[in-house]
């Protein structure tokens, strides 16, 4: 598949054009068989105390986040008339096969997020 898109400068002076090329993804794969994987002891990633254990993915930038009330907060504050670049946490240690277990809080709600992810 091949198109041109045509829009407007933010000028409102004349308009921009960009051609593009697609082309179909191949099939994916078969969904692996969860109920035959072993899971070994499971590791708490956040103490609910501090953010031992984590580290800024681009450690130039700032760290908004926190810890209030034993939840992790992303609380980016700038100062007045600066804009500052703050960054993502990572966990410190690398994990391949393995389970995700998640707690949201949402206002007025409390909900609970697994996700299952596998890198090959």
């Amino acid at each position: 598949m091949t198109g041109t898109s045509v829009e407007p400068n933010r000028d409102g002076m004349g308009v921009s054009t960009l051609k593009f090329k697609g082309w179909k993804l191949p099939a994916v794969p078969q969904a692996p068989d969860l109920s035959k994987v072993k899971y070994g002891t499971p590791i708490q990633l956040f103490n609910g105390k501090d953010l031992t254990g984590w580290k800024l993915i681009n450690p130039k930038q700032a760290n908004g986040f926190k810890v209030i009330d034993g939840n992790l907060v992303n609380d980016p504050v700038n100062p007045e008339g600066q804009r500052v670049n703050f960054g993502n946490l990572r966990t410190e240690n690398e994990f391949e096969d393995f389970k995700l277990t998640l707690e949201v809080n949402v206002p007025g709600t409390q909900q609970q997020w697994c996700l299952f992810a596998r890198y090959v």
